[in-house]
């Protein structure tokens, strides 16, 4: 629903969202209409057809099926609203119900949004003036390292689970990410890696530990991998995978750091817990829908559980150390460089076991139909595994390592929860409302 061929709906609210702007031609009238796009993208539109400058707050809608088929996103008008532009006009709740010719499905998206039936996800970034505090903050960091702005600040990504913001300065663009509650610790973690691993971390010029805010520095001239099967991309990969087990084993002696830093528990021992409580929310495995578990598959996880339980207890037997694990690792968060590769985007991680580390690098072979996929993704397992030699024999390695997936499978349906707990309505976002499910599902792969 999010390709630019698609046409995209935009609440811009003013006055606190008490205020939402509508279109006027011919007696008709509509919310603003456009092309879909990234939030610059629309907040270019929005300024050439409407004159005033927005920022996107937020997603309210994006699915292809339902009587709520469409994509709406919602903005904030950053000037007063005292005047609307054009042959439009500012409306309230009141004003919407006696105003004639609105479009019907505006109409009950506008209602919706006073009413509270279409809100947006409960993050930081979807409230009016987040944005010019976090661009106030950027720059006020800027100004310590004697330098400044050279352009507009971009709203580079926003999301429920991250909020990026990219400014042009005299030195280069440097990044602001934002992290949702459930990853508090992602900034403090890259400050701290930076320090650990300085040829591997984005360049950290600051954070907010109480916001969540990370600001870096460009990391410069750097590839990526868009084939994974590619001859000259394969070896690069398998070399990343290395060099993630290298870093994760010098953690073995920082847990308590980690812990100090917020990083979460995610070991064996704890993972039963936090799938008998995935288990005890199915609103948020979408039971019996098309995009849920069915009932079959709900009845085998949680006939599964003692299993699991036992399962994890074989694995914290093994006798590999406890590690800091990205849950998310894999190339699309690598950005590869001759002088060191860059691994970014640490939120989804916690202090687990090493076998659980590849989980989300498999996962892509499993997901697409990737030529020769089978054998690259056994070489890369395999440059993994190898690393952990020095603890316990391999053949103890390869015969764990299953039990190593299915936990990462649970912690990973664990962390797309935290991601989409703040959406008050996942079921409208084709996206990633299926994300708990699908990864859970993956575990009936492992039950007899």
């Amino acid at each position: 629903m999010t390709g630019n061929g698609t046409e995209a709906r935009t609440i811009v609210v003013a006055d606190g969202g008490r205020q939402v702007l509508v279109h006027g031609e011919g007696g008709q009238w509509s919310l603003p209409r456009h092309p879909a796009g990234g939030p610059e993208r629309v907040r270019a539109v929005l300024r050439e057809r409407w004159g005033g400058d927005t920022v996107r707050l937020g997603t309210l809608v994006d699915t292809a099926s339902g009587p709520e088929a469409g994509l709406v996103y919602a903005h904030h008008w950053c000037a007063q609203p005292s005047a609307a532009p054009g042959a439009a006009r500012w409306v309230s709740a009141s004003g919407i119900g006696a105003l004639t010719g609105l479009d019907p499905v505006d109409r009950a998206l506008a209602e919706g949004w006073f009413g509270g039936e279409f809100a947006l996800p409960d993050v930081p970034w979807t409230r009016p003036g987040w944005y010019a505090e976090a661009t106030g903050w950027l720059t006020a960091r800027l100004r310590e390292r004697g330098t400044g702005l050279t352009g507009p600040v971009e709203q580079f990504l926003v999301s429920p689970w991250a909020c990026t913001l990219r400014a042009p300065t005299e030195e280069g663009h440097v990044f602001l990410k934002a992290a949702p509650p459930g990853f508090p610790h992602e900034a403090v973690l890259t400050q701290r890696l930076g320090t650990w691993f300085p040829d591997n971390i984005v360049p950290v010029i600051a954070v907010q530990p109480e916001h969540g805010w990370l600001l870096s520095a460009d990391i410069g001239d750097c590839t990526f991998i868009e084939d994974v099967t590619a001859a000259e991309d394969v070896p690069r990969y398998r070399s990343s995978v290395q060099r993630y087990a290298q870093m994760q084993q010098a953690t073995t002696e920082r847990i308590a750091e980690l812990v100090e830093l917020g990083v979460p528990d995610r070991r064996p021992g704890v993972l039963p817990g936090l799938f008998e409580r995935m288990l005890a929310e199915p609103e948020r495995l979408g039971i019996g829908q098309e995009w849920g578990l069915t009932t079959e598959e709900y009845r085998r996880l949680l006939d599964f559980r003692p299993e699991f339980a036992r399962r994890c207890a074989e694995l914290a037997a093994v006798g590999l150390p406890d590690v800091l694990v990205n849950i998310d690792f894999w190339h699309g968060n690598v950005s590869f460089r001759p002088q060191g590769d860059i691994f970014f985007d640490w939120a989804e991680t916690g202090i687990g076991h090493p076998l659980c580390g590849m989980t989300t690098v498999r996962r892509e072979f499993e997901q697409n139909e990737i030529a020769d996929g089978e054998r690259v993704r056994q070489a890369l397992t395999d440059a993994y595994l190898d690393q952990w030699t020095p603890y316990v024999s391999r053949d103890r390695i390869t015969d764990a390592h299953p039990l190593g997936e299915q936990a990462a499978i649970v912690w990973r349906a664990w962390s797309w929860r935290d991601c989409v707990v703040p959406v008050p309505a996942p079921q409208r976002h084709d996206g990633f409302r299926h994300a708990v499910a699908a990864n859970l599902r993956r575990l009936l792969a492992f039950v007899d």
